[in-house]
């Protein structure tokens, strides 16, 4: 991962199952200091004892879930250590929803962060008591003037309703009383698919008698000799996409 770091886990081999359940992120130095040299010094003995703490809670949980179930058993594990936000701040919410779900990734990580912070930019100090279906209609109205496509858009909003469902359901947070902006007779977050754009017969037809490339710098050449190669032999397999000519074999040839 990003500065050296690995994923530190406790492995559990149950049955036909292994599970692996993430508990810090550490790099090689620091886990051969701490469980291969077995440092004494106060950090190295505590860090050393709060994962044999991890190891003692994955042992109970197995003894007590009958019958045993890896989705539970997980959900079990993080139960208790999970710290509860004590505001209901969105941004509060979203970093504490960011970092007590360690099987996210990066990349759904950072897109949630970006959420948080396009929603708390535009109304700063905002919480979910001001997640409103007009709130949500107005926000739209003014991303759309900042030149935010709809995809995006919408990519946002299902980030905003999976935290206000994660500490509605999973997590008791919202009140009760606290009125659902999306759904039926609220918000509704569109299924926008743009128009494909299809290549038409002379641009099928100028890919495939494109054959002078002196005019490209000569390291370059061969990269799009292979990428015009690529594209003509998936039109040819009739729209094959680039997974099924990655697996494909010599021997699968039907000749």
């Amino acid at each position: 991962m990003k500065n050296d770091k690995y994923n530190l886990v406790v492995h559990a081999g149950i049955g036909s199952d292994v599970i692996y359940i993430n508990v810090a992120k550490i790099t090689i130095s620091q886990y051969e200091k701490v469980f291969v040299k077995k440092s004494l010094d106060n950090s190295s003995r505590e860090f050393r004892e709060t994962c044999n703490g991890y190891i003692s809670k994955c042992e109970r949980i197995y003894d007590e879930l009958k019958p045993f179930n890896k989705v539970r058993f997980r959900e079990l594990f993080r139960e208790t250590d999970r710290k509860i936000p004590h505001s209901l701040r969105l941004k509060d919410l979203f970093d504490n929803y960011c970092t007590q779900n360690e099987d996210i990734k990066l990349k759904t990580r950072n897109h949630f962060r970006g959420t948080a912070n396009a929603l708390e930019t535009y109304r700063p100090g905002i919480s979910v008591g001001d997640i409103t279906v007009d709130f949500l209609k107005r926000f739209e109205k003014q991303k759309k003037r900042d030149g935010w496509s709809q995809p995006t858009l919408d990519s946002h909003f299902r980030n905003l309703r999976r935290i206000i469902n994660y500490f509605t359901s999973e997590v008791k947070l919202i009140p009760k009383q606290y009125e659902y902006p999306f759904g039926k007779g609220g918000y509704s977050i569109s299924s926008f698919f743009p128009n494909k754009i299809v290549l038409k017969e002379h641009g099928i037809k100028s890919i495939i008698n494109m054959t002078d490339f002196t005019n490209e710098k000569q390291e370059y050449v061969k990269e799009l000799e292979y990428a015009r190669d690529i594209f003509l032999l998936l039109y040819y397999f009739n729209g094959a996409n680039f997974a099924d000519v990655l697996r494909a074999r010599w021997d699968q040839d039907p000749r």
